[in-house]
Formats: structure tokens, sequence, C-alpha cells
């Protein structure tokens, strides 16, 4: 599952911290009941979190289930076929969350045999009366309602596993429907289980729900039988089998769109609403499965392959074995369509059916083996589809995303200590796991690098795994010891922290290299860095290789003239921090002479800073903003600061042609943004124009935006033009510009509300805030009442909380202006009564 780092960040900054941050546990460790050595961060005060313990094999579930929207549960009966593991058990412990157990029985063919059991609203504890051998198979049913939101704060903490949308009906804008999400631990809210990664058991549900609703699960649909009382029961089967967490359910009104891939069934399902654009999304899927499949030297293994987008997810994406579910961002028109890439998730997400469901890390401390294998996919799809020097973009922004996140957390991919699963889907297992993996493909090379990955799925096939695995199966292929390689990379935290200089020295005509690395010992440990250096000069490029094995190391490079470039990382694909000693006619030489995506990116950068009266340097940036690679035209953009350049009326005409021409809605918006900085005669003009002539709704809400804050009047006239759109970021905007106006536009803000994400819900609520403090009374007490509504009502966070937010703002807000105006008292007991259960 993609991205689930940002969706935290976005929530704890929307919600301002006031909940309690989880306390650290003491550490501490008893040496006898850990069976292998690991090192433990020294920044981490927690316990060793080890693979679950295996009392008893999972060998097939099924389930009987029928979900009841009004009341928000499940009704459920559950035959479980298990097996102890090795030592004899005579109880059975199995995760279930949140339920009301009716019975439990032993099946067997002389009858079913009630057994004692206990249950602490987590745990049922099943008293099996004897002992039973690992040869024994015990086949269990049990009958049960799955009752999630019985307790909404710990639910909310520790995950529902089965949500139900809109179930009461209040939000014009979404359809009712339910989800499961399994990750990390919660299928074990709407059936009983062994909630372990380390488990494996086919699956076979029978869902009953109202004949005109669609159900997906996963593996093939059998049966669809009608009950002549106005449901239908749904008959799902998955004969392979997979990890509890991968279970999947969804109940909706849903479209389905359908294409195949060989012979087997790929489809999409979304609201009708947003039939007309799902082919288009999901159209690519074949190409990617066949892809991947001739990769990896094997074919994906399931039935079929569904997905299906919801509203209010948890996240981005889950790789459900077979049925994939998305986010919301992906229900769009054909308009939003043109700014939308979901490539890089659809790529994510595919590669998971063989990193995660078809091998499965064995515990969340092995979770690189899932999520750093899937954020190593979208480079490999977009080097496929785009070519490299995209997917070299792409991936650089990947790297930068790591290095961002080890300013202030650093512990290593491979990490045993944890408070909650949920604290280790970050940067470093996704972004810093895929730099990782990119780095170790370039040293033993792809033939070596996909041969391994092929002998790691085929061994480990249907099965668990851990890092080891990984490793080994890379060794045997390569015939080399790689164990020094995940030592320093997965298993010992931080990144080389380089300062590299080189000089000529004329009269031996020798290149002195000078290779430091910075870090201290605490932020990770001295790396063994094997890379290439490429030095080019009269012309010719000569590429050596490198082995730095020491903090500080010094090479020595034959050549007959200066260099007119020492290139350090030619391939550049070290995952570092680095500063290099290029003068400005180095960095010139870079951007023009070397062909990768990186060299030009490093190149703008050293070249933003010595920018001022320097034509030469100047032109590598007016060169850059024709580039072919979008990146590096809005890289361009990013780095260039206007009032550094000598001809500001032409590099004004080239970012305005650049807004009206440029091919990449991102590169425009980026070029309208720059432009306004320095651009005040014709901005307003330039706006307008934006507003009225591009069709990209990413770029017409930069427009707004900008309009809003250099003529307000006409923002508001654009924006009232507007207001039909259900786009999130155009919303933002329209939002931005109505906070500031007395005027009755209260039902745009309802419907901008009612439609959050994560991405826009902290502005929406912050701006509706803001126009609800100069409300007259009457809209201010419709607008706690939305409020209200959306606190009850909706299953985000990002809203509930965002409700409150607001409510307890205006109250602050009107206590203190209630001191000297009588209005405002009058606001603040309005607040106070209506709003008083968010207060």
């Amino acid at each position: 599952m993609p991205r689930k780092l940002l969706f935290l960040f976005i929530l704890l900054i929307f919600t301002d911290l006031y909940a309690e941050k989880p306390k650290k546990k003491g550490y501490k460790r008893n040496p006898k009941e850990l069976q292998e050595i690991v090192i433990k961060p020294e920044n981490l005060i927690t316990t060793y979190k080890p693979s679950y313990t295996k009392y008893f094999d999972l060998l097939t579930t099924q389930l009987f289930v029928k979900p009841i929207f009004a009341e928000k549960k499940l009704i459920g009966k559950e035959t479980l076929k298990v097996k102890p593991h090795f030592y004899d058990q005579n109880t059975l412990v199995l995760d279930a969350k949140w339920m009301q157990i009716n019975s439990v029985e032993l099946v067997s063919i002389d009858g079913n045999k009630k057994l004692p059991f206990t249950y602490d609203t987590l745990k049922l504890t099943i008293d099996l009366l004897k002992y039973y051998t690992s040869n024994d198979q015990l086949t269990l049913s049990i009958d049960y309602i799955a009752m999630p939101y019985t307790q909404d704060n710990v639910q909310i903490d520790k995950g529902r596993g089965l949500y139900f949308i809109d179930a009461d009906d209040k939000n014009p804008y979404k359809s009712t429907h339910l989800w499961t999400q399994g990750e990390e631990e919660a299928s074990s809210c709407w059936f009983p289980t062994l909630d372990a990664m380390n488990q494996k058991t086919s699956t076979e549900i029978f869902v009953t729900i109202d004949k005109n609703l669609t159900s997906l699960s996963n593996g093939l649909l059998l049966d669809s039988k009608d009950n002549n009382d106005g449901t239908k029961t749904d008959h799902w089967k998955q004969d392979k089998p997979h990890s509890p967490y991968l279970f999947f359910l969804c109940v909706g009104d849903f479209y389905k769109w359908q294409t195949n891939w060989r012979d087997k069934e790929v489809s999409a399902y979304t609201f009708p609403k947003y039939k007309e654009t799902v082919g288009d999304l999901f159209k690519i899927m074949p190409d990617m499965m066949e892809y991947f499949s001739q990769l990896l030297g094997v074919d994906f293994v399931w039935d079929k392959l569904a997905n299906v987008i919801v509203n209010d997810y948890t996240a981005g994406a889950m790789e459900n074995s077979s049925a994939i579910v998305y986010f919301d961002k992906m229900l769009m028109n054909k308009q939003q369509l043109q700014d939308a890439d979901f490539d890089y998730i659809l790529a994510h997400e595919l590669y998971h059916q063989w990193f995660g469901d078809l091998v499965t890390a064995e515990s969340w401390a092995n979770l690189t083996l899932n999520e750093s294998m899937a954020d190593y996919s979208e480079y490999l799809w977009y080097a496929h589809k785009n070519g490299k020097e995209n997917a070299d973009a792409y991936h650089d922004k990947a790297m930068r995303s790591y290095l961002h996140t080890s300013k202030y957390k650093n512990e290593p991919i491979m990490n045993y200590y944890y408070d909650n699963p949920h604290d280790i889907f970050d940067a470093i297992r996704y972004e810093k796991g895929g730099c990782v993996l990119h780095m170790l493909r370039n040293y033993i090379g792809d033939a070596a690098f996909f041969k391994s990955l092929n002998k790691y799925l085929t061994d480990n096939k249907f099965k668990n795994a851990e890092l080891a695995d990984l490793r080994k199966a890379f060794e045997e292929i390569t015939g080399q010891d790689l164990q020094w390689f995940f030592n320093q990379w997965w298993l010992s935290k931080g990144h080389p922290v380089l300062d590299i200089k080189h000089n000529y020295d004329e009269k031996n005509k020798t290149i002195e290299l000078t290779v430091k690395q910075t870090q201290v010992e605490a932020e990770g440990p001295v790396f063994r860095i094997v890379t290439k250096v490429d030095i080019y000069a009269n012309g010719k490029k000569e590429t050596k290789v490198i082995d730095i094995v020491d903090r500080e190391m010094k090479f020595y490079f034959p050549c007959a003239s200066a260099p007119q470039l020492v290139d350090f990382d030619a391939d550049k694909v070290l995952l570092c921090e680095k500063t290099e000693d290029l003068s400005v006619a180095e960095n010139i030489f870079k951007f023009y002479n070397t062909s990768l995506y990186k060299d030009k990116q490093e190149a703008l950068d050293a070249l933003s800073y010595s920018v001022k009266d320097n034509v030469a340097a100047q032109e590598v940036f007016y060169k850059a903003l024709q580039d072919k690679n979008w990146y590096t035209r809005r890289d361009a953009i990013d780095y260039l600061e206007p009032t550094k350049f000598n001809n500001k009326a032409k590099l004004s005409l080239t970012l305005q042609k650049i807004v009206n021409t440029d091919s990449c809605s991102l590169v425009r918006e980026k070029a309208l943004n720059t432009l306004v900085a320095f651009e005040k005669d014709k901005l307003v003009d330039i706006l307008e124009n934006t507003l009225k002539n591009d069709s990209s709704l990413l770029v017409k809400a930069a427009a707004l935006n900008q309009l809003t804050v250099y003529n307000k009047s006409k923002a508001y006239q654009y924006a009232n033009k507007l207001i039909a759109t259900e786009d999130g970021r155009l919303m933002v905007a329209i939002c931005n510009v109505f906070k500031d106006t007395t005027a009755d536009n209260l039902e745009f803000f309802k419907k901008a509300i009612w439609l959050n994400s994560p991405y826009s819900a902290y502005k929406n609520f912050k701006n509706f805030g803001d126009y609800l403090k100069t409300a007259d009374a009457m809209r201010l007490e419709k607008g706690i009442l939305f409020l209200k509504d959306i606190y009850k009502f909706e299953e985000s966070d990002y809203n509930t909380s965002g409700a409150k937010k607001v409510v307890q703002n205006l109250k602050i807000y009107f206590e203190e202006k209630a001191k000297k105006d009588q209005q405002a008292d009058i606001k603040l007991q309005i607040v106070k009564k209506v709003g008083k259960d968010l207060l």
C-alpha cells in the first residue's frame, strides 16, 4: 500500500496535533526469548517485534456474511479449517476485534460439538477439549456479528477493517457502499482469524446483499443466487492461499468496465457517474501485466485482476490479491483526466500481486520485501513506457522524498523495533528501499538482477519470506557474497554524505579525486561505495570504476590535459547527499554534454547560485526551459530566480509562452506561479487569459488563486462561473475566493467539504471557518448544523476532526470579539448552543 505516511502527516497537521501521542514503552530484552541476533537502533526505545509464533496453521476460510448498512454491522458465520503447526495444542486463540461471538462449534461427520470459549473484545480463546497433533485438521464453525463501530476512538486508531461509507445516506455526493481494509491487522475486525502475515489460507465468501448492488471479493465469482426476497447471495472463491490481511470485500452500486489479459478477466469498478473515464484509467493494466510477467519470468498467478475506486479510502490503494482498491482521487471526469497520471499507483499495486501477495513478508519488520519492491516497480514501468530519462526524474523525486524524511527519522530499512506496524509505512521502507534496489541492480547488472528476482519468487511461491531469502537468491545467481551490501543498506541506518573535490596536477598530468564521507557515526556507518567516474577531456569521455571503503579516500587518474568535467557517480544511482567543487564553467559543460536527467538537474541547481550577471549560465536556463523532458523544464522554473536575470522582458515572454503552449499542465502551472513574482503590468490579463483558455483544471486553479491576490472582484466573477466543478484543487481555489465574501456561498462550501480529500480538507475547512466569521447569524447557524452532520455521519478522520476544529476555533474567535461587540456575543451563543457536541 502506497503513501500512508503522507496521509498521516496531513492528518496530524490538520488536527493541530491535539490528540495525545502514544507513549514509548521502556526497552527490556530477555536474551533467552530471542532466536536471532538483531541490532537495535540507538534512537528507538521500544520492544522487539518478532514474527508471530505459529501455534496453528490456517488452511481454509469460508465466510457467510450479510452486511447491515443501517446498523453498520456484519452478520457472519465462518467455517475455519486449521491444524497445529508442530507442537500439540489444546487451545486455539483467534484474533476477533469488536465482535459479538454467538457460538463456536467443532465440525465433524458425527455432528457438530459446541466448544467452550472466552472473549475479551480482541481475542477469541477456544477450548478444544483435548490435544491435537500437527497431523490433525480441525474444522470450526463460528457464529458472530462484526461491530467495527462499537469503539470509535480505538477503531479509528487501529483500523476498523470494515468501513460503511455514507450508510445514513446523508452525503449528496457519495454513494452508500462498504469496503474492507485488512492491512495491517484489521481483517479480524470482520471475521475471526489468525491475523498474521505469516499465515496463508484459501478464501471462499458467500455475501448476501440487496439484489441491485454489486459485490467484489478475491478470486472468481462462481454464482449469484436470487433469494426471492429482494436480496441475492454472491459466491466468491479463491483457491490460491494468501495472507488474511489481503482478504477483501466491497459492496455498492458500481459500474463494471472489463477487458482481458491473455485468458484472464481484467476489470475496473467505479460509481456510475464516472463510467466514461474508468476505462481510460485502467486500460493500461493488461500491458503492465504482460510487461511484469515477462520481466520477472513469473506470470501473473491470480484468477483475475479487479480494480475498484471507493470513497474515503484510508490510503492511496491496497493490493488485495486479485482485487485492488483505490482512493477517491481517481474519481474524475474527462477534463480532470488530462491532468492525471496514475500509472505509478497502478504499477505499484500490480507489482504487489507478486511481491506481497504471491510471496509475502513474514513479518512487518520485513516490510521491505513488499513495499520497497512495489516502490521500485514505479521506476521500472516509467522506464518501460516513457524512457529512462523520464524514469530517472521520477526516481530522483523518490530519493529526495527519503532524504527529506531522513532529517527527522533515521533507522534501518529492516527494523524490528517499532510501536505499531503503521509506524514503518514510510519513506524508509518505500522510497529508500526502492533506491537501494536500484543501486543493487546497477551493481550486479540487469540480467542477474531480474534472474535473482525470478528465483526469489519461484522458491517462495505462495509462502512467506524474510530479507535473508532475498539475499540468498541474489547470491546464488551472482555467485557473490552480498552480505556487505545488505548489511549497510538494509540493516544499517542512514546514507552517505559526501564531500567530493578534484584537482588537476598540470606537471604530472594527473587528476586527484578526493571523496570524504562526512556523516557522523550516529547517522550511519562508513559505506562501501562502488561507483563510476566519467572524465571528460579533449572532447572525449573515459569511465573509471572506484571502490570507496574508507571515510576519506584519494584516487588518481592520468589525464593529458585539464579535464572539462569530472563526473562522480556517472550512472547517477547512488543514494547520498553530496557537495562537489565544480566551477560555473564545469556545470555549464555538464548540462550541455551529459545525457542523464540527474546531471542536468544538478547543473541547474548549482548554476542557480551563479546566474546573476552571467549570460552563459542564464542561457542554460533558457535551454532547459525547452528540454524534451518536462521534469527538466519544471526544474528550470523551480531553480530560476527572475530577479537575477539581465533581460527580464525576455524571461517574461519565455514564461508566458510556456503558460500558453507547454504540453504539460504541471509545467504550465509552475510557470504561471513564477511569472506572477515579477510580471505585474500584464498579470491580470495573463491570469484571465489562462482562466478562459487553459483546459487544465490544475492550471485554472493556480490562475484563480493568483487572481484572488491581485484582483478580488474579477476572481469572484470567475469563481462563480466555475462553481459547477467537483475538482478538488479548483474547489479549494473557489473556497479561497468565497471566504472573503458576505454573499450566500454556503452551498458551495458544503459541496467542497462533502467532497473533501486529505489533500483539500485543511484548506477547505480553514476557508469555511473564515467565511462563517463574517456570516450573518442565520447563515452561521446553518453552517454549524452542517458541520454537525459532517462530524456525525462522515467516515474520514480528516472530515470529522476538521468539522470539530472549525467550531472550536469559532468559539475562541467570537469569545474575543464579544468583549467589544454585542453582535459577536449573539454569534458566540449560537456557536455554543448549536455546536455544543463539537466543543
